[in-house]
């Protein structure tokens, strides 16, 4: 004959750094195209968590329990990929490439997958003003025997370029 009334409001967080260095091989290379695999090494940082507030209240009283926690994880990455550039025409570059990015986490299993498209018009030899769609995927899947936060974040979109060369 007694009902509990519970409830929570939860605000979750994430920040991500991310550095990376690739070298670029092109097993072909000519005045139009130029494509090839791509081998990096790079360092991922990234910090996530959880606030908000927990409540129970029986008839007229309540009571509440705020709560905040946050995990931060930071690895070295390997990623493997390949690239594209192609110039359909005279002024323009059509340029892709997409990465796999493993992160070595003694917990989890974690990666990165990125990827990106671009059309870019050159008006001058060296400034151009393109269009990009970019895709970017993280992945954190956290072993049963770890109490960590885990999970998966995901943005894309397009993304206007200005391209100058020095």
């Amino acid at each position: 004959d007694i009902i509990l009334d519970v409830g929570a409001r939860v605000q979750s967080h994430t920040v991500s750094n991310f550095i990376s260095g690739v070298y670029r091989f092109a097993l072909i290379k000519n005045e139009k195209l130029e494509l090839g695999p791509a081998l990096g090494v790079g360092y991922v940082k990234i910090r996530s968590g959880l606030r908000g507030e927990l409540g129970v209240g029986i008839g007229d009283e309540t009571a509440s329990v705020p709560f905040d926690t946050e995990a931060e994880v930071g690895s070295i990455t390997g990623d493997i990929g390949g690239y594209l550039y192609w110039w359909p025409g005279e002024r323009f570059l059509v340029r892709s490439d997409g990465r796999y990015i493993a992160v070595g986490l003694e917990e989890a299993d974690a990666a990165i997958t990125e990827a990106r498209a671009s059309l870019t018009w050159f008006p001058w030899r060296k400034v151009g003003f393109g269009v990009q769609y970019a895709y970017t995927k993280f992945r954190y899947d956290r072993n049963r025997a770890f109490a960590g936060l885990g999970g998966t974040y995901q943005y894309d979109g397009l993304q206007l370029l200005v391209n100058v060369a020095f």
